[in-house]
């Protein structure tokens, strides 16, 4: 809102945070499409996946993944890939003329950021053992790249402490957790 009023900082905010980065009339679309397929033991499941509205605030996306699991008695290993693209266009900010330096570099980080380029390729692997009846523990190996933009931390996802090295772009994570039906 205190770009769209202020002229002295943003030249062309009244004209297009309206259009593209609106909070009020959002309208989306998505479109899913899934499989699963079981034979026996084995289980196969696929998803394709479209989101796109009118707003930044609920970017345009295209993502996918496959999953691949076999059962054995209480024990189910598995293995997954996917892979997501954000579709938001540069929004074009600009800083109004004889504003600081400062104003054009957080305009163009906002405009960054806006877009969400935070692709990114997941290969995961994992263990699911089902201890009791409403009961299971997963053991997950994940390997996260980061595909477009690799100078940042993602949009609330990786935190990283100031003082830390800077990031490349890639994360592996163990995880332990617990699914119950209650």
């Amino acid at each position: 809102q205190a770009l769209t009023n202020s002229q002295q900082v943003c030249a062309n905010c009244s004209e297009v945070l309206p259009q593209r980065a609106r909070f009020s009339g959002m309208e989306g679309r998505l479109f899913n499409l899934a499989l699963v397929w079981e034979h026996e033991d084995w289980t196969l499941t696929a998803e394709a996946m479209r989101r796109s509205g009118n707003s930044v605030f609920s970017p345009g996306v295209h993502a996918w993944y496959a999953l691949l699991s076999r059962r054995y008695g209480r024990w189910t290993p598995y293995v997954a890939i996917g892979q997501s693209a954000y579709t938001e266009s540069p929004l074009g900010l600009l800083a109004a003329a004889g504003s600081p330096e400062s104003s054009a570099q957080r305009l163009a980080d906002l405009d960054r950021s806006l877009q969400r380029p935070w692709d990114r390729r997941i290969e995961l692997l994992g263990l699911r053992w089902d201890c009791f009846e409403k009961l299971a523990l997963k053991l997950q190996v994940e390997r996260w790249t980061a595909t477009r933009d690799r100078s940042s931390p993602r949009d609330g996802e990786i935190r990283l402490l100031p003082n830390s090295a800077p990031w490349d772009g890639r994360l592996n994570m163990l995880t332990v957790s617990a699914d119950f039906v209650f």
